[in-house]
């Protein structure tokens, strides 16, 4: 997919695409594009249909979205950059470790601790 598109619309400009590229999974870029209403206008589409049409391609809503790819990469940077948990945390955008480690724990069903010394083996 070129990063002009996204979610099947073209983009004007390629700053704005890098910005929100769906496969771009840099945390800095994903707090970057964190309004719905600044996602809808780079696409040029209404708040509401960019809203149906991205949930009709990922099955996720903009914001279940950006939070499974915080949570993957904080996992990531926990297990490969041997990161703990509340650095982890704010270098993805929370500003709550308890609220991250519901949430990693939600998604991943394990606590932030015990998912990653399993994946360290």
């Amino acid at each position: 997919m070129s990063p002009s598109f996204f979610l099947g619309f073209r983009i004007p400009k390629a700053q704005d695409a890098q910005a929100i590229y769906v496969g771009n999974s840099n945390p800095k870029i994903v707090k970057a594009a964190t309004r719905l209403l600044d996602l809808a206008q780079i696409a040029n589409m209404s708040p509401s249909a960019f809203h149906q049409h991205f949930k009709s391609i990922t099955s996720m809503t903009p914001v279940q979205f950006q939070k499974a790819l915080r949570l993957q990469e904080a996992r990531s940077l926990m297990i490969n950059k041997v990161m703990d948990v509340s650095r982890a945390s704010y270098e993805v955008g929370y500003s709550s470790v308890s609220q991250f480690s519901r949430e990693y724990s939600l998604h991943f069903g394990k606590s932030p601790t015990k998912d990653v010394a399993d994946a360290r083996g």
